[in-house]
């Protein structure tokens, strides 16, 4: 059984300090090493790493007056999602702010309406709800603590999953903005259209294929910052036994994988085996004929 001992309280100067390393590794290398594009790929470097460093600053308030506040953890989870909605709209103020208040009833409509951002608050509130399956708070107390001493380094893979997903938002809602620039190359609009429609397509991979195929193996896919740029990994999840009615497909014919590919290899082994019977056979049969033949030659 787990000692109070064991305990280790997040105080916001351990959180500053967790939002620190974040910082310093955007610093360091936002270059994107997965096969899946991101929306923020299509940005100048200065662009996209001021985008990550004013998104990070944003998370680090929110996470900090969270708390600071008394808000029983119930209540923030029913908020979740609201406050990664008001979160974008932060990160947007700070990145764009001339055309924010010209854009700012059209950017609200769209987090609202957007299925590929409501799917991204989504899964960042997927990551807060890990986050608090990590933390524990004691009896009596409206402190944080960690369970374990490793769960400091998932709260840290958390939270760069957080950023790296609000920051493609913000990015997805900054490609209706003119002019989209990198490396001082100004973008058609046909390019613009042909980039959205990748990021549609690696969406609906994700959405549909990817996470109900994560989920039926238990797994959550976390963005990871480093030094060397942005990578993914995928962690253990505590099975959901709440399954959108897209993912009962994807279940379905994992199951069905499952069951036939045994039954597959194994007959695939039989046929293997009895080709090499057959074959042994004939080969027997030739160097038998040939044995035969050369002694009736010799003979003669």
């Amino acid at each position: 059984m787990m000692t109070k001992s064991t305990f280790y309280s997040i105080t916001p100067g351990k959180l500053a300090r967790i939002f620190l390393r974040i910082y310093v590794k955007i610093n360091l290398n936002t270059v994107n090493n997965t096969s899946t594009k991101l929306s923020i790929d299509i940005f100048s470097v200065e662009f996209k790493t001021k985008l990550l460093r004013i998104t990070v600053l944003e998370l680090e308030t929110l996470m900090l007056r969270m708390i600071s506040s008394k808000i029983p953890f119930e209540d923030l989870l029913k908020r979740r999602h609201e406050l990664f909605s008001n979160l974008i709209l932060n990160v947007l103020e700070k990145i764009e702010p001339t055309q924010f208040e010209k854009m700012k009833a059209c950017n609200i409509k769209t987090i609202k309406n957007s299925g590929t951002i409501n799917f991204v608050l989504d899964e960042c509130c997927n990551n807060f709800d890990i986050f608090f399956e990590t933390i524990n708070v004691q009896v009596n107390s409206s402190e944080w603590v960690f369970r374990n001493a490793e769960s400091e380094d998932l709260l840290e893979a958390l939270l760069d999953t957080i950023t790296i997903r609000i920051s493609n938002c913000v990015g997805y809602i900054l490609l209706d903005m003119e002019p989209i620039t990198t490396n001082n190359k100004m973008y058609s609009t046909r390019e613009i259209n042909k980039y959205r429609n990748i990021l549609s397509k690696e969406f609906y991979l994700e959405k549909y294929i990817y996470k109900p195929k994560a989920l039926y193996e238990s797994k959550h896919l976390l963005w990871i910052l480093s030094s060397r740029g942005i990578f993914c990994r995928y962690i253990y999840k505590r099975p959901d036994n709440k399954t959108k009615y897209w993912e009962e497909p994807i279940n379905l014919t994992l199951e069905f994988v499952d069951f036939i590919s045994p039954l597959f290899f194994d007959a695939i082994n039989l046929l293997k085996r009895f080709i090499f019977f057959i074959l042994e056979k004939i080969l027997l049969e030739i160097a038998i004929f040939i044995k035969r033949l050369i002694v009736n030659i010799t003979n003669i």
